[in-house]
């Protein structure tokens, strides 16, 4: 068995590697290891930022996106309501005979033979 105590002290005993060590001009050593963590940091930095931007564009092209849905489905909903009440209207074109007459005396002023039809005007413009 090797004892702890011996020539190469604790660390030869437990298997300790030193790293080698950069020499800077300060003369303070810089590891291997930590140049390399800074480096990763700095590229996963770098791709967090660069994704994040990527997000953000997204994240407005979706809001855009989505108020332009909302305009559609309003317009959607009020085509529809105009479509159902033009619908009624033919249907009672089609099976309502009374109905036929009264709109053919409004919009195109026909009148029966024996009746007498009495126009005022409603604006100044119309006098002239």
């Amino acid at each position: 068995m090797i004892d702890p105590h011996c020539a190469g002290g604790p660390a030869a005993y437990y298997g300790v590697v030193h790293t080698k060590t950069l020499g800077t001009k300060a003369g303070a050593p810089v590891t291997a290891r930590r140049v390399i963590i800074w480096i990763y940091a700095a590229v996963l930095i770098g791709l967090g930022l660069l994704s994040g931007g990527f997000f953000f564009q997204t994240y407005k092209e979706y809001v855009q996106l989505h108020r332009i849905e909302t305009e559609s489905r309003q317009r959607l909903a009020v085509a529809d309501q105009r479509l159902k009440e033009q619908e009624q209207v033919l249907d009672r074109l089609r099976n309502d005979p009374y109905y036929v007459k009264k709109i053919i005396r409004l919009q195109l002023r026909y009148a029966k033979p024996s009746e007498f039809v009495f126009r005022f005007p409603t604006s100044d413009a119309e006098n002239r």
